[in-house]
């Protein structure tokens, strides 16, 4: 899911808070190859939210964050705004960054 990224404290262009590839499709680089292309699209600030207690998401979210911007993104783990909050209490991570170049 793509949205515009006004939840919680920093205003952002963007936002990704939900992303699927079936399992026979993964770490064959799709997701990487769609969000990459996603991100050079949409030209802007992006935050993306995801449950910490994933770890192969958390892996994921910040691989992709690294390899697309050379390491200049933020994260913060735990965040304390509602906004970021799961279903089950848990605070998300969320990684801030920019896709213009």
């Amino acid at each position: 899911m793509i949205g515009d990224g006004i939840n919680g404290d920093k205003k952002t262009d963007y936002q990704v808070n939900e992303l699927f590839v079936m399992h026979k499709y993964r770490r064959l680089g799709i997701g990487k190859q769609a969000l990459f292309k996603i991100f050079d699209s949409y030209k802007g600030t992006w935050q993306v939210v995801f449950h910490p207690v994933n770890t192969a998401s958390a892996r994921f979210w910040e691989r992709i964050a690294d390899e697309y911007t050379g390491g200049k993104y933020e994260l913060i783990k735990s965040h304390p705004h509602e906004d970021y909050s799961f279903h089950d209490g848990t605070p998300g991570d969320v990684i801030y960054f920019s896709s213009i170049i």
